[in-house]
């Protein structure tokens, strides 16, 4: 029986796991903090429950095509059953006293972008053809490309052309898409939603994605984490969390086993890094270990750039008089931060993380590639950085009172910024998505293997833009079907 050690207990990681531990793989994950999760995390603060994870998972319906996958590594729970309803809501925008629903079912977004903008029918009608298509875009989720039959890539037909429908718009940003539109609210839609500085063709897809018909919303992110441990657990692997990994050894063009910041080796036939590919580039292996293809995606950062979050979290006396079911942008006095002028709050409630008579409340805003850079290295100086990220806190909470004044005065609990995720998961500048597409950039996958490492593979949602829990669960099932190939043997979900 093979042994697989797994770097990294993040979301990928555990798939890969359980999925491993299910195809008879002995199975060891090393993960460095103190709980898995990885970017799906969650802590506490003064009595309320923090969590950066997901709310809502595409295709995890019943019906959907994610969902035996997320069944297969144990991640739904009994609440996800046949009889959940799924909202109509997917998020809202807001400008004064205005509000744009962006509902799941199109004749209802259509209807309502009427409501709003009579003016932009033609251009409203041609943009919800396209978030139907995109919306109802099935990506190669059976196996990677490379493995496929010659049948199997022709089914794929239907897949290539939906997204050969996007390439016109591959050529424009996402901001300039949105000044063919009159009404600044669909205007926003285009530009605030999507990461900064998208290609029109991602901002399509990426919109398409959030109004996925057969998703399901989370009680918590964090969840997901613990049920996957639990499975990985149930089957006999081990999670060593607390465990970073200093460097991956070599001998000759096979991987031996991995050498641990405690000073312990452990020694495994393959190696699987459900981590940043960065992370090998720098350390666990080196520069030249780096597939081409990712090496390409790093070096260019006009066509592939990254983005990440600065996220405030806030409790709220009594009860939110917004019912915020979903995530909604709502308008805020400017405000300045790093060369970029924001007008707007992305605002989540988080039901079950606060005590009785409050309401926990996130404000978010993106932060381009630049400000990453930014608050990483403000990052090497603790104290300066510590200053910078209260008083920016600080200034994002004032502008939300002043924004809602109805709310009364609210407390601080946290904040997180690109160096928070780089600090906790070492993802590159910080970025919890994985490269998106600017103008230019090419919407492929990286086969996650490693050259000069045969026994060598990665994983996780940077082989995949646009990224995310999707991308993340697709490649660790790609790569088990890789390693099954290897040792001779059929592929089980």
């Amino acid at each position: 029986m093979a042994k697989v050690l797994i770097v990294g207990g993040g979301i990928s990681g555990l798939c890969a796991g359980v999925l491993a531990a299910k195809n008879g793989f002995t199975v060891e994950v090393y993960e460095k903090n103190a709980q898995p999760g990885g970017l799906c995390a969650g802590w506490t603060r003064r009595g309320f429950r923090l969590d950066t994870g997901p709310r809502w998972l595409s295709g995890a319906a019943p019906g959907g095509e994610m969902r035996p996958l997320w069944q297969a590594v144990g991640a739904l729970g009994e609440e996800m059953g046949p009889g959940e309803a799924r909202p109509a809501l997917a998020f809202s925008l807001g400008q004064g006293q205005t509000m744009l629903p962006l509902l799941r079912c199109p004749e209802d977004l259509e209807e309502a972008m009427l409501h709003l903008s009579p003016r932009d029918g033609p251009e409203i009608g041609e943009l919800c053809r396209l978030l139907r298509r995109t919306s109802q875009l099935s990506f190669p989720r059976e196996k990677p490309l490379d493995m496929m039959m010659a049948w199997e890539k022709v089914r794929l037909g239907a897949h290539l052309t939906a997204r050969g429908r996007l390439l016109p718009y591959a050529r424009q940003s996402a901001g300039e898409y949105a000044r063919s539109f009159h009404h600044p609210l669909l205007q926003a839609l285009l530009e605030k939603v999507p990461p900064p500085g998208a290609s029109a063709s991602f901002a399509l897809l990426w919109l398409g994605q959030a109004l996925h018909p057969h998703g399901l919303y989370l009680p918590q992110g964090a969840i997901l984490a613990q049920r996957m441990a639990a499975a990985l657990e149930a089957l006999g692997g081990r999670l060593f969390t607390g465990q970073g990994v200093e460097r991956i050894l070599l001998s000759g063009s096979r991987a031996r086993g991995l050498l641990l910041r405690s000073g312990r080796t452990a020694l495994g036939d393959y190696v699987i890094c459900a981590c940043d590919p960065w992370l090998v580039r720098s350390r666990l292996l080196g520069p030249s270990y780096l597939d081409p293809l990712l090496g390409q995606w790093y070096s260019a950062p006009e066509k592939y750039p990254v983005s990440s979050f600065l996220t405030v979290y806030l409790a709220i006396p009594g009860q939110s008089p917004l019912p915020l079911e979903a995530p909604a942008l709502l308008p805020c006095p400017p405000f300045s931060l790093a060369g970029e002028t924001y007008d707007a709050l992305w605002l989540r409630r988080h039901p079950g993380g606060a005590p009785n008579g409050f309401t926990l409340l996130s404000c978010q805003i993106s932060q381009s590639e630049h400000q990453c850079d930014a608050w990483l290295r403000l990052a090497q100086n603790k104290e300066a950085y510590g200053v910078e990220k209260h008083r920016v806190a600080v200034m994002i909470k004032e502008r939300l009172e002043q924004a809602l004044p109805s709310w009364g005065q609210s407390r601080l609990l946290s904040a997180t910024t690109p160096a928070s995720f780089h600090r906790v998961t070492g993802a590159y500048k910080g970025s919890p998505m994985g490269f998106y597409l600017a103008p230019g950039g090419k919407l492929q996958n990286s086969p996650g293997l490693v050259p000069g490492a045969d026994n060598c593979l990665l994983t996780g949602q940077w082989l995949q833009p646009p990224g995310g829990l999707s991308a993340a669960l697709t490649m660790a099932k790609f790569t088990l079907q890789r390693l099954c190939a290897l040792e001779g043997q059929e592929f089980h979900l």
